[in-house]
C-alpha cells in the first residue's frame, strides 16, 4: 500500500474520525487515499477554519485531531488559528503537503519551509523526507501533541514521499502517551498545612481542570476545605460549575480588578492556569502580597514565572486535586472542624446566587436594544431541557454566555484565549461534531465572525445544529473601549478611526443564506422570540443578527 494509505489507517487507530482541510495539488496523494478511507474529510473553504474546527473538536474530545493544509500558502493562511491552538494547548496534528522532494533544490512554485514557518507556535515540527519515517514521525506527532502540556505539532509531507509504497505489514500501533507524573508528596503536605491554617482560602480553576474533567473533584475538594472557587482569567472551558454555591465567578483579566477579587483571600491555590493571564497594563499586581500563593500546573515553565510562589507543583489538575483531597483527609480534628464550619457558611451564602441571576436575566429579556444577557436568556427559554453547549467569541458581550446558562461541567462552554478573532465560528463546528446530540449555541461579535465567515459553509455542508448569534454593535467595541480608556484625542472628539463596521452595514442575513444557512434579524424582544423559534425548527445551522446598543462600554478601570 502507499504511505498515504498507511497514514490514514494509522490515524484511524488513534481514534481520529474527521480530517479538516482544504486540498491543493501537493495534497493529491493524501486526498487520493481518502477515497478508500473510513475517515471523513471535512471541507473548509479557508485554512483558519480548518484549524479552528480541529481545535474545537480537540477541546471537546480531549484527544488529538488532524488538519491537512496546502503547503506554504495554506499554512500561512492558517497561522492565526495555529497561534490560537498554541495558546489553547490544543493537541492538533497539523499536516501539510509539500512540493516533490526530487526537485526541491530548484525552489519550485509550491516549495515551503513549513517547519521553520511554524517553529514558534508548535511543540514539534518535522519534514518527512524518507518513506521509512512516515509512520514513526506520525506516531511521534500524536505522542508529543497529547503529552502534557499538550499542544499543536506539524508534519510536512513532500508529495512524492506519501505516494511511495510501504509494506502491508507496517507497524501501525498508536502512540503510547506517557502518564503524567504524580505530584510531589512533600509539596502536597505543605499545601495541606497552609490550607489547614487558612482563614479565607480560595481555589482558582484553570483550563487544565476542564481539560482533565476534574471540575467535580475540585468541587468536593472545595467543600472539604471550605473555599470559594474562581475561574482563571480568560478561561476556555467551564472549569467549575457556575451553579455550585462555592462558585465565585471569574477573575477579570485586568490587574487592578483581579487584585480586588483576590484581596479577600489569605491562601490562593491556582490549579492548571497561568498565574495570571492578563489584558492591559495596570500598576497593581493581581496577587496580594500578604497572601500565600500555591501554583499547580503541568508545565514547569508556568510555575513561579511571574510572582513569588510559596509552593509550586508540577502536576496535571486531576492528579493534584486527588492528592490534595487525600492529604486533607488526614487533617487534625480541629482543622477539619473549622473547614466544615466555614464550608457550611460559604455554601449558605452562595445558595441564592442563581435565583438572583434568573431575576436579572428575565428583566434583560424585555430590553430594547437587545442585550447579550437577554438574548441568551431568550434562547434558553426556547431550548428548555434540550442539551446544549456554548461556544463564545463575543468579546465585550461574553457575560450572557458565561453567566446566564447553567454551565454544570467542562463540556457545557468553550471559549478562547489567544486574542485572534475568527476562531469561534469554526470552533463551533468541531464542538458540534463532538456532541451530535447537542444544540450548539455560538455567540460571536460582528467583527469576529467576519474574519472567517467561510466556516458557515462548512456548518451547512455538515448540517450541524449550530445557532450562530451575532452580537451586532456595529464595530470593534473592545478596541473603542480601550481607546476611550486612554482619555486622549479619540475620547475628546468621540472619533474612533477604523473601528466601525458601518457604511455599509454587513448584511449578515444575506451572507448566511448565501452560505446555506437559515437566518433572521432581531432588533427587539418580539423579533428575537420569533427568530429563535425559527432557528430551533430549522434543519441545520441558523444565524440571527442581533442588534445591540452601540454605546461604547467602559472598561472597568
Amino acid at each position: 500500500m502507499r504511505a498515504a494509505d498507511a497514514v490514514l489507517k494509522y490515524m484511524k487507530g488513534e481514534g481520529v474520525r474527521y480530517i479538516f482541510g482544504n486540498p491543493g495539488t501537493t495534497e493529491v496523494p493524501f486526498m487520493d487515499a481518502m477515497v478508500d478511507s473510513d475517515l471523513e474529510f471535512v471541507l473548509c473553504l479557508q485554512e483558519n477554519v480548518a484549524v479552528a474546527a480541529a481545535d474545537g473538536l480537540s477541546q471537546a474530545t480531549r484527544r488529538a485531531q488532524v488538519v491537512n493544509l496546502h503547503t506554504g500558502p495554506g499554512v500561512a493562511q492558517a497561522m492565526s488559528s495555529i497561534y490560537m491552538a498554541s495558546k489553547h494547548r490544543a493537541p492538533v496534528v497539523v499536516t501539510a503537503g509539500n512540493e516533490d522532494s526530487r526537485f526541491a533544490f530548484t525552489e519550485p512554485l509550491l516549495r515551503a519551509e513549513l517547519v521553520e514557518m511554524t517553529r514558534p507556535l508548535v511543540k514539534w515540527g518535522y519534514e518527512t523526507t524518507s518513506v521509512d519515517d512516515v509512520i514513526p514521525s506520525l506516531r511521534r506527532a500524536f505522542k508529543v501533541a497529547q503529552t502534557p502540556p499538550t499542544g499543536p505539532v506539524l508534519l510536512s509531507w513532500p508529495m512524492d514521499v506519501l505516494a511511495k509504497e510501504v509494506s502491508d505489514d507496517i507497524d501501525l500501533r498508536p502512540s503510547d502517551v506517557p502518564a503524567p507524573p504524580a505530584p510531589d508528596p512533600a509539596a502536597i503536605e505543605r499545601i495541606a498545612e497552609l490550607l489547614a491554617g487558612a482563614e479565607r482560602p480560595c481555589f482558582v480553576a484553570g483550563d487544565d481542570v476542564g481539560r482533565r474533567r476534574a471540575e467535580r473533584s475540585l468541587a468536593e475538594l472545595a467543600e472539604a476545605v471550605g473555599a470559594k472557587v474562581l475561574t482563571a482569567p480568560l478561561a476556555m472551558q467551564q472549569n467549575f460549575s457556575n451553579t455550585h454555591p462555592l462558585a465565585a465567578g471569574g477573575v477579570p483579566p485586568f490587574p487592578n480588578i483581579a487584585r480586588a477579587f483576590l484581596s479577600n483571600f489569605d491562601v490562593i491555590v491556582v490549579i492548571g492556569a497561568r498565574a495570571f493571564f492578563l489584558y492591559y497594563y495596570q500598576e497593581n499586581e493581581p496577587v496580594p502580597p500578604e497572601a500565600s500563593l500555591v501554583h499547580a500546573h503541568p508545565d514547569p515553565w508556568e510555575i513561579a514565572k511571574n510572582y513569588p510562589t510559596d509552593v509550586g507543583v508540577v502536576a496535571t489538575a486531576d492528579l493534584f486535586i486527588d492528592a490534595l483531597r487525600r492529604a486533607i483527609a488526614d487533617w487534625p480534628k480541629d482543622a477539619a472542624a473549622r473547614a466544615s464550619e466555614r464550608s457550611a457558611a460559604l455554601m449558605a451564602e452562595g445558595d441564592g446566587a442563581r435565583a438572583n441571576t434568573a431575576v436579572w436575566a428575565a428583566a434583560e429579556k424585555e430590553k430594547t436594544p437587545l442585550t447579550s444577557v437577554g438574548i441568551v436568556a431568550t434562547v434558553l427559554d426556547h431550548l428548555g431541557d434540550a442539551p446544549a453547549s456554548f461556544v463564545d467569541e463575543s468579546v465585550t458581550n461574553s457575560l450572557g454566555t458565561r453567566v446566564v446558562p447553567a454551565l454544570e461541567d467542562s463540556d457545557s462552554a468553550f471559549g478562547h484565549k489567544g486574542g485572534a478573532l475568527g476562531w469561534g465560528v469554526g470552533a463551533a463546528i468541531g464542538v458540534a461534531l463532538a456532541f451530535p446530540e447537542r444544540r450548539i449555541v455560538c455567540t460571536l461579535g460582528d467583527g469576529s465572525i467576519m474574519y472567517c465567515p467561510q466556516a458557515m459553509y462548512t456548518a451547512a455542508r455538515q448540517r450541524l445544529p449550530i445557532l450562530y448569534l451575532v452580537m451586532n454593535n456595529g464595530g470593534y467595541a473592545i478596541i473603542k473601549s480601550g481607546t476611550r480608556a486612554q482619555k486622549q484625542r479619540a475620547y475628546e472628539t468621540d472619533t474612533y478611526i477604523g473601528m466601525d463596521i458601518t457604511d455599509p452595514e454587513v448584511d449578515f442575513v444575506s451572507l448566511a443564506r448565501g452560505l446555506g444557512l437559515g437566518s433572521a434579524v432581531a432588533s427587539e424582544p418580539g423579533e428575537l422570540d420569533a427568530a429563535v423559534k425559527s432557528a430551533l425548527a430549522h434543519d441545520g445551522p441558523f444565524l440571527i443578527d442581533c442588534k445591540l446598543d452601540r454605546t461604547i462600554p467602559d472598561l472597568p478601570f
